[in-house]
C-alpha cells in the first residue's frame, strides 16, 4: 500500500485538537540489502504527553484500543466509566450532557470524529485504532483538567481506496458513528451543533482543496522515488511510474470531491 499515507494524512491535522504520530521517512538496509522504505514516527507515551501539553508525565494516564498505557487499571477504571456514563445515560438532557463535558475535551472528540469521517477512515472503532489521554490528578496549565483527549493513529484505511463514489460514506455508512458510544453524543443538540460547525470550518481550512491538494503534491514528490523501489522490490515488479501517479490522482481526487459529498449529507441528516 501507500507507505505515505498514514503520516500524510496525520500532518494534515497537526494544528486540531488531536495529537498526532508526526513521521519521518526511512531507508532500511538489511546486510546491505534494499529492505525498502519506512516511516520513523513519534509513539504515544507519558513523554509524548509531557512535550506537547506540557503536563508532568508522572501524572498521564494513556488508554490506547480500551488497554490502558500509561496508568494501568485506575486509567481503565476511569476510561470505562467515562464510557459507560455516555451509554447508559440520556444524552439528550443537557444536565447529563454538561457532566459529560466535564470529564472529556469535546473539542478534541468532535475534531477527532470530523477527520476520521472526512478521511472516510474505515478502521476506527473504540476498542480500534483509537487512543485518549488524561491527566490522572488536577494540575495547573490548559491540559491539565483530567479530561479525556483524543490521538489520532493508524489512519491507513483512508480516503476508501480514494474512490469517493465506490461508497459515498455519509453518515449512515460510518462505522464509528454507529457504535452506542457515539451514537448517544448524537442525540444531544449541542453536540450535534458543534459537531456540524466543527464539520464546515474544518472542510474550509484543514481540508481545504488547494491546502491539501498542495500537501499531497509535495509529499508525493518526496516519496516517490522510495515507493517505486519498495513496490518493486516486494510485491511488482513492473511496478510503473504511471501507477504511482494513478495512486496519487485518485487520492487527489477523493480530496478534492469529498466536501461536497460531506455537505449534502450533512444537510440530509439536519446537522447543517
Amino acid at each position: 500500500g501507500m507507505k505515505m499515507l498514514d503520516a500524510f494524512v496525520e500532518s494534515l491535522v497537526e494544528d486540531r485538537a488531536v495529537a498526532i504520530q508526526r513521521a519521518k521517512p526511512v531507508v532500511l538496509f538489511l546486510n546491505g540489502e534494499y529492505w525498502g522504505l519506512y516511516n520513523i514516527r513519534e509513539r504515544y507515551t507519558a513523554e509524548y504527553v509531557q512535550n506537547y501539553y506540557g503536563v508532568n508525565k508522572d501524572n498521564v494516564w494513556i488508554v490506547d484500543a480500551e488497554t490502558s498505557q500509561e496508568g494501568g487499571q485506575a486509567a481503565l477504571d476511569a476510561y470505562f466509566a467515562m464510557k459507560d456514563f455516555v451509554v447508559e445515560n440520556d444524552m439528550s438532557n443537557p444536565v447529563i450532557y454538561q457532566m459529560f463535558t466535564e470529564q472529556m475535551d469535546t473539542q478534541s472528540l468532535i475534531e477527532y470524529l470530523c477527520i476520521n469521517f472526512f478521511l472516510k477512515n474505515e478502521d476506527v472503532d473504540l476498542n480500534q485504532n483509537l487512543a485518549m489521554w488524561r491527566t490522572a490528578e488536577p494540575e495547573d496549565g490548559e491540559y491539565g483538567d483530567c479530561k479525556w483527549r483524543l490521538m489520532l493513529f493508524d489512519a491507513d484505511e483512508c480516503l476508501s481506496e480514494y474512490d469517493p463514489e465506490e461508497s459515498a460514506g455519509g453518515m449512515d455508512d460510518f462505522y464509528l458513528f454507529q457504535t452506542p458510544f457515539v451514537q448517544s453524543l448524537f442525540r444531544n443538540e449541542q453536540f450535534r451543533t458543534e459537531f456540524g460547525q466543527t464539520m464546515v470550518e474544518m472542510m474550509d481550512t484543514t481540508f481545504d482543496y488547494d491546502r491539501v491538494h498542495q500537501e499531497l503534491m509535495e509529499w508525493q514528490e518526496r516519496y516517490r522515488a522510495q515507493t517505486m523501489e519498495t513496490e518493486r522490490r516486494f510485491f511488482a515488479g513492473e511496478y510503473s511510474e504511471e501507477s504511482y501517479q494513478s495512486t496519487i490522482e485518485s487520492m487527489d481526487k477523493f480530496l478534492r470531491e469529498r466536501k461536497e459529498i460531506l455537505l449534502e449529507d450533512l444537510r440530509l441528516h439536519g446537522i447543517i
